[in-house]
């Protein structure tokens, strides 16, 4: 988890172990389970530091309006976004495969994930030189 989110974390989980709540304590034990949706990935897109007048979800709006051709329907910057955050998470003694199914969090969706990202590589793989790449099922 990103630091960030630790003490909405902690506060979610001090929630979560208390029998009774107050009608405050249920409103923010309610707005953190919404949160913490998608492994806090919500909290995130929502965040603004105490005093910015900006949060993530404007600057990375921010960002992709400035760049031509706009980087979010770029699928090249998409690629290269994600082999970052392998790299960035991808724990020692790990293999690759399972680096791409832990990307997309656990279970069977993960498991699926892992298996049509190793599919597109076989195919890039697999195609001629020069040509394009078009990656199917996406």
């Amino acid at each position: 988890m990103h630091p960030r989110t630790w003490p909405a974390q902690a506060k979610l989980a001090a929630l979560h172990k208390k029998a009774k709540r107050t009608p405050e304590e249920r409103a923010r034990f309610g707005e953190l389970q919404r949160l913490s949706g998608r492994s806090w990935e919500t909290f995130i897109w929502t965040y603004r530091a105490a005093g910015a007048t900006q949060g993530f979800g404007e600057a990375v709006g921010e960002f992709f309006g400035s760049t031509s051709p706009p980087a979010n329907l770029d699928y090249r910057f998409w690629i290269h976004m994600a082999v970052l955050w392998l790299f960035a998470t991808k724990k020692k003694g790990m293999s690759w495969a399972d680096a791409i199914r832990a990307y997309n969090g656990s279970g069977a969706a993960a498991q699926h994930y892992r298996e049509a990202v190793l599919k597109r590589a076989v195919d890039a793989a697999a195609r001629r030189p020069g040509s394009p790449l078009i990656p199917a099922g996406i």
